[in-house]
C-alpha cells in the first residue's frame, strides 16, 4: 500500500508526489461527454443521493478507464464524503464506503487533537471498488498477489481496491481481514492528500506518506480512534525479519531521498517499518509535533523541489538528520521493548 502496495499490506503504484492535478481528470476532452450524464447516473446509482459535478467528472474518468480495460457494469453509490464506483458486489462496495466514513471521522478527530488543521474536502473522495483480482488486473494493469491488495493513485486522486474473497472457493476470515486492512491503509493515503495534511502539489517523500498511513493502519471497525499511534507490531516484526536477514538500518537521510527503496524486495520491509517509526516519533512526542506540522506545511511544491534537496529541507525544519537518525533508532528499541521483542544484532545502524 502506499507507494503502490506495501509489501506487507497494500501499495500505491505511483510514488507519492509526482505531478498530480485534478485537471488531469479532464484530459483528452472528456468534459464534452458530460452532457446528459446526470440523468443516467440517477438511474444507475443504487443510492438516492445525486452525484455532484465533481462526482460526475470522477465517474466519467473511472468509467472511461474501465471501458478501455474491457470492464462493464460499473455502478455508483455515494456516502456523505465518498463516491464509490466499480463492478464490485453491492454489499462489498457499500461496506467499503461505510468503513471509509468511519476511518475519516476518527482520522480527523485524532489529527485535530494533535492541533493539525484538517477538514473534509468540498468534494467526495473516490473509491474504485472492484469485484475480484481479474477486474483489478484489468483496471490497474498490475497482478494482484499477497502484496498487492490495492493502491492510492495521486494523479487521478482515487484509491482502488478489490474483494479478495471473490477469488476463493470458500471465502475465509483472513481474506475479509485483508480486505479491511487494505481499505484502511489506502483510505489513510486518500485522507492525507484530501484533508489538508498533505498536498498532491507538494514533493512528499514516500517515507512520509507511508509513515502517516502505517501510523493508523491498525484501525479496525467499527470505531477505533485509539488505533492511531498504537504500537505497530506487524511493522516491528517486519523490521526484525529484515535484521535477521542481514539488512542494515536505513539512515533517515536515505529514507527521505530514496523513494525507490520501497520497491526493492531487500529493503521494503525495513523502509515501511522505519517510516512508521519516524512518523510515530514525530507525532507522539509532544515537543516534536510543532516542528513536524511546520515540516509538512512547508514541503516544497513539485516544481520547486529541485532547489533544495529533501534532506536539507528536512534539516531546516526538523534539525540535524544525524541526530534524528539516532533518536529514531532509540525509538525503535523502545517500541520493540513495548512489544516484548528484541531487535536482532543483524539490524546494524551504520555510523559515519
Amino acid at each position: 500500500m502506499g507507494q503502490r502496495a506495501g509489501r506487507t499490506g497494500a501499495s500505491d503504484r505511483t510514488p507519492v508526489g509526482t505531478g498530480q492535478t485534478r485537471r488531469t481528470w479532464l484530459r483528452g476532452g472528456v468534459l464534452t461527454l458530460l452532457t446528459g450524464l446526470t440523468s443516467s447516473l440517477r438511474a444507475q446509482s443504487p443510492n438516492t443521493a445525486v452525484p455532484g459535478r465533481d462526482d460526475e467528472r470522477a465517474i466519467l474518468f473511472v468509467r472511461s478507464k474501465a471501458a478501455k480495460a474491457g470492464l462493464k457494469a460499473f455502478e455508483t453509490r455515494t456516502s456523505e464524503h465518498f463516491l464509490g464506483i466499480g463492478d464490485g458486489a453491492a454489499r462489498y462496495s457499500a461496506q467499503a464506503l461505510d468503513l471509509s466514513e468511519s476511518i475519516a471521522r476518527d482520522f480527523l478527530a485524532h489529527f485535530r487533537d494533535l492541533a493539525f488543521k484538517v477538514e473534509y474536502p468540498a468534494y467526495r473522495m473516490t473509491v474504485v471498488t472492484l469485484k475480484d483480482g481479474a477486474s483489478y488486473r484489468a483496471f490497474s494493469g498490475e497482478e494482484p498477489d499477497e502484496s498487492i491488495g490495492g493502491h492510492y493513485e495521486p494523479e487521478p486522486n482515487w484509491l482502488v481496491i478489490f474483494d479478495f474473497r471473490a477469488d476463493q472457493a470458500r471465502p475465509s476470515a483472513e481474506a475479509k481481514r485483508y480486505n479491511t486492512f487494505t481499505l484502511v491503509h489506502e483510505t489513510l493515503h486518500l485522507l492525507c492528500f484530501n484533508t489538508g495534511l498533505l498536498s498532491r502539489a507538494q514533493d512528499v517523500p514516500a517515507c512520509i506518506g507511508e509513515g502517516l498511513a502505517t501510523y493508523g493502519e491498525l484501525w479496525t471497525p467499527p470505531h477505533a480512534p485509539k488505533a492511531f499511534g498504537r504500537v505497530n507490531l506487524p511493522r516491528i516484526r517486519g523490521m526484525i525479519q529484515a535484521g535477521e536477514e542481514g539488512t542494515p538500518w536505513i539512515p533517515i537521510a536515505r529514507l527521505l531521498n530514496d523513494d525507490q527503496i520501497f520497491y526493492d524486495p531487500k529493503w521494503n520491509q525495513l523502509a515501511y517499518a522505519e517510516s512508521w517509526l519516524l512518523v510515530h516519533y514525530l507525532l507522539e512526542t509532544k515537543e516534536q509535533r510543532p516542528t513536524f506540522r511546520a515540516y509538512l506545511a512547508g514541503l516544497p511544491q513539485l516544481g520547486e523541489a529541485a532547489r533544495m534537496s529533501r534532506d536539507k529541507y528536512a534539516e531546516s525544519r526538523l534539525g540535524s538528520l544525524r541526530d534524528l537518525d539516532e533518536v529514531v533508532w532509540r525509538h525503535a528499541q523502545v517500541m520493540a521493548r513495548k512489544a516484548r521483542l528484541k531487535l536482532p544484532p543483524g539490524l546494524i545502524r551504520e555510523r559515519d
